[in-house]
């Protein structure tokens, strides 16, 4: 439980994630992509290949890059829950839930698609 309070306090390390901000989700490896979405109306919407969740207890590295003139790239690599509804990042301080990051931080929704 820390950890999550710790990783909601530091966030992404990115200032906002505003309109148009992009996210890419693959594998550990990055040769096999699991999902991808753009933020709009402070809503993400990934969109999936597998029924609408990510595959459950992955190893996976996800890229957000923000859009120009400021664009930011940053890089995350964690682990999805065993639902597939989540992502629990690698913070260096721990692991955060990317659901409760975007919804705590940057007041963002995830959806599934």
């Amino acid at each position: 439980m820390v950890f999550f309070t710790l990783a909601t306090l530091i966030g992404l390390g990115v200032p906002s994630l505003p309109d148009g901000t992009q996210i890419l989700i693959t594998s550990q490896e990055g040769a096999t992509s699991i999902a991808r979405g753009e933020v709009q109306d402070f809503t993400l919407t990934l969109n999936t290949a597998n029924n609408k969740t990510l595959p459950g207890g992955t190893a996976v590295k996800m890229l957000i890059v923000t859009p120009q003139p400021n664009q930011v790239k940053k890089g995350f690599e964690g682990l999805t829950t065993n639902d597939g509804k989540d992502i629990l990042l690698d913070l260096g301080t721990g692991r955060g839930s990317f659901r409760k990051i975007l919804s705590e931080n940057y007041k963002i929704r995830l959806k599934f698609e």
